[in-house]
């Protein structure tokens, strides 16, 4: 029962890490998810987006990943455009469907 439980409330396979920015790619993908045998569902952590400008004029330095000053450096990363193109690419769609692969929120597993 509990297994039952803790299968369906977490992912049982993280990857992202390795995966961010510029390392996103689909041979990267690849490599991560054949590494795993009998998984039901893995989390994929990104954070696609993007890239805010900071400029030079502080009054208009209003977005950023929580910084009253305005753009961070984080926010600022073409990585995130990167991440967004990568996602919404017809190569990453019909590699989940050819994989089998179905897109999931968080708050499907439970």
């Amino acid at each position: 029962m509990i297994d039952q439980l803790l299968e369906a409330t977490y992912t049982q396979k993280f990857i992202g890490m390795a995966l961010m920015g510029k390392s996103q790619t689909m041979e990267s993908l690849d490599r991560s998810l054949s590494s795993f045998e009998n998984c039901k569902n893995v989390e994929f952590m990104v954070h696609p987006g993007y890239r805010t400008i900071k400029h030079t004029n502080e009054s208009n330095n209003l977005e950023g990943c929580g910084d009253p000053d305005g753009p961070d450096i984080f926010s600022q990363s073409s990585d995130r455009e990167h991440e967004m193109f990568f996602l919404t690419s017809d190569e990453f769609k019909d590699y989940l469907i050819v994989h089998n692969y179905e897109l999931l929120k968080f708050s499907d597993l439970s």
